[in-house]
């Protein structure tokens, strides 16, 4: 049996690609996917997601996963029973969507400079600026009368899906008139916080309806340029697998971080590109304190 000794990580070019290391590893099993993420949580995943750039992500995938598989590879067999919590099949499911999200993200950008520059060349500009003009005083309008109202808040937030493309800027649109008309008609009527604000604001059917129609316009200005049949990246879907990739890279790092707390040999997986998310794991380990007993004095 081969002796533990402490692992040294090869040089980043030296790191296996996301394909190099799906060649390497088992074919990844779509059950194991599904008992790791959990479907009901996807709220959950795409707030997280919705706060790193993809490509953050992937940098991060690719370089922490390379090194995990660069350890097992060589790991005595009391190093590979110690790190719990890991195998190559789990490495497998991360490492397959990795490459989802890689081709997830090559996908948007080439469409949104694309389309950015079709946009540029025909004039739809003018009708973009507008639309993303209503959208940021109809968000100030609602937040406004939200006030500290937590719940309402993440109703008006929820519904902004950027302005990286007409689609999501039409969508934020017609999402904010339909909150801003829930709110107009349960609360214009009563005596309520949330109706005194919709008075003093003057929020109204006219301005709820002025959403509909500049979703409407914008998407009469650009609907020449939506390439027919293909799939379009959302930033929804990008956050939601953002999210799922930062849960898999937790769960990866987690098993690491115990095993190591268990045989220093076994390394520590720091984050970097993703150290704002995952920054726990970037941190020292802290020596715990050493608690100092009194001396024992005896009786007189």
């Amino acid at each position: 049996m081969a002796h533990s000794t402490t692992f040294t990580p090869p040089a980043v070019e030296q790191l296996l690609t996301l394909d190099a290391l799906a060649q390497a590893l088992p074919a990844p099993d779509d059950a194991l996917f599904a008992a790791v993420v959990a479907e009901e949580l996807k709220a959950d995943y795409v707030r997280t997601g919705a706060e790193i750039k993809t490509a953050r992500v992937v940098t991060d995938a690719r370089r922490l996963y390379a090194i995990a598989w660069a350890f097992w590879s060589q790991a005595s067999d009391d190093q590979q029973q110690k790190l719990v919590g890991f195998s190559p099949e789990l490495l497998a499911v991360c490492v397959a969507h990795a490459q989802k999200l890689a081709a997830l993200d090559s996908h948007a950008a080439t469409a949104s400079a694309a389309q950015a520059a079709k946009l540029r060349d025909d004039g739809a500009p003018a009708a973009t600026h507008a639309a993303v003009a209503l959208r940021d005083q109809a968000l100030n309008l609602l937040e406004r009368i939200a006030g500290n109202d937590g719940k309402l808040l993440a109703r008006v937030h929820g519904k902004n899906l950027g302005a990286d493309t007409p689609e999501n800027l039409a969508q934020t649109l017609r999402g904010l008139g339909t909150v801003a008309g829930e709110i107009l008609s349960q609360h214009e009527h009563k005596k309520d916080v949330i109706a005194a604000r919709i008075k003093l604001n003057r929020l109204g059917k006219a301005f709820v309806a002025s959403l509909g129609a500049a979703a409407v316009a914008l998407d009469d200005a650009t609907k020449s340029h939506v390439s027919g049949g293909r799939h379009s990246v959302g930033q929804g879907e990008l956050d939601w697998n953002d999210g799922i990739q930062v849960h898999l890279l937790e769960h990866v790092l987690d098993a690491f971080e115990k095993a190591h707390d268990v045989d220093p040999t076994i390394p520590r997986l720091v984050p970097i590109a993703t150290r704002r998310l995952l920054g726990s794991h970037a941190k020292k380990a802290v020596t715990p304190p050493v608690v100092q007993t009194p001396p024992v004095t005896n009786p007189a």
